[in-house]
């Protein structure tokens, strides 16, 4: 059997015979990303890519899922998503999908060690610490309860120090880049810009952890870092605990970014009478007990305007699911619908539900201009 397996996203595989250590790994840790099935005449497995694309290296057997679009139009929606900031000297152009991750990790790197020639932002933290001196404001009743202990005062005081959240995101980020990373070189680049980062704790971050960030005058050199942290976070495949093993598991979620892309660029594009709401949480009954969230509200002032719902699948067929789905949104929200699919995945056409128009409609990704042009002329004369 050939060391790489070559997929396209939601392609699959001719019959394989794969060892049990690759099964049971591909089950185990993979099954998200990739799903593996039994042949028909049960003499070997067939694997089934998703919309997750990478390198999965399985120790001696490698399966690399490349983007169905450009990796240059990938990487152009990771950027236009995200507000990637690449300065004049970080540029690249990208073989195949491997390269543009390895490039995103290597940026990321090269920007927190110019940060860390600026200096780690540092702010005053309050600190509880048992003391043998008074220092700030103590603990009085403890004092009164427990005599005995007079040795040791419970302390509160404010501490001026780099352990603050903005660094905090920072570290965790590298952790996880650092264990996921394969190419020695970049990994021994981010190990060596961790080092600066000792005195900041190692805990988990969130996404919404990062959302929390009020950026000032002093930290705002912050926000391009975190937004490529933010990127890796929640786009990326990467989903373990601190300390857990290492994987290799470092995929792009190419749904997750459709999504993304789609959103930012109608709030951004669209005129000011436009509201743009993403996931906007709405109910279907009158007892607000059955939830639905579209992807895409489009307010025109107060009143909605139209309902999208992003659609980025293998299949070129429009499911009976799809169309249920989208005709709940358009009766809750009493407007036209829209299910928003990438080019050359189905025929556009237009449905009449209840007197209104649920639209078929595509964006060209692989010219990613004139495909977001094209989008926004329509959305405005619909």
């Amino acid at each position: 059997m050939d060391n790489t397996l070559k997929l396209k996203e939601y392609d699959e595989s001719n019959k394989l015979q794969l060892r049990q250590d690759h099964l049971d790994l591909l089950l185990a840790k993979f099954d998200n990303q990739l799903k593996v099935k039994s042949a028909i005449d049960r003499s070997g497995y067939i694997i089934c890519s998703n919309s997750y694309v990478g390198v999965y290296d399985l120790d001696d057997f490698k399966i690399v899922v490349e983007p169905k679009i450009d990796t240059a139009n990938v990487f152009k929606m990771l950027s236009y998503s995200y507000d990637l900031i690449f300065w004049h000297d970080e540029k690249a152009q990208f073989a195949n999908i491997q390269e543009l991750l390895d490039y995103l990790v290597l940026v990321f790197c090269n920007q927190v060690n110019r940060l860390i020639k600026k200096g780690l932002h540092a702010d005053y933290v309050l600190v509880n610490d048992k003391l043998s001196y008074a220092k700030g404001r103590m603990n009085v009743r403890e004092l009164v309860e427990k005599p005995w202990e007079k040795h040791k005062i419970d302390c509160y005081y404010d501490n001026y120090q780099v352990d603050i959240l903005e660094n905090q995101i920072i570290k965790f980020t590298i952790d996880l880049l650092k264990r996921y990373i394969q190419n020695n070189w970049i990994r021994r680049s981010l190990l060596n810009t961790n080092r600066y980062f000792d005195s900041v704790s190692l805990r988990p971050i969130t996404v919404e952890d990062i959302d929390q960030v009020q950026y000032t005058t002093l930290n705002k050199h912050y926000k391009h870092i975190h937004n490529f942290c933010k990127m890796f976070l929640e786009l990326m495949g990467i989903n373990e605990q601190i300390g857990e093993t290492l994987f290799n598991q470092f995929h792009l979620e190419m749904n997750n970014l459709y999504e993304k892309y789609v959103g930012k660029l109608l709030k951004e594009e669209l005129p000011n009478n436009y509201c743009v709401i993403l996931q906007d949480k709405l109910h279907l009954d009158e007892y607000d007990q059955i939830s639905i969230r579209p992807d895409i509200v489009i307010y025109n002032d107060v009143k909605p305007y139209l309902v999208i719902d992003t659609k980025y699948k293998g299949s070129k067929d429009i499911t009976n699911n799809d169309i249920y789905q989208m005709a709940a949104y358009m009766s809750k929200t009493k407007t036209d619908g829209v299910l928003l699919y990438p080019a050359q995945e189905v025929a556009e056409t237009e449905y009449i539900i209840n007197g209104r128009s649920l639209n078929i409609k595509t964006i060209d990704l692989q010219n990613l201009d004139d495909g977001a042009k094209d989008l926004i002329n329509w959305i405005i004369k619909v």
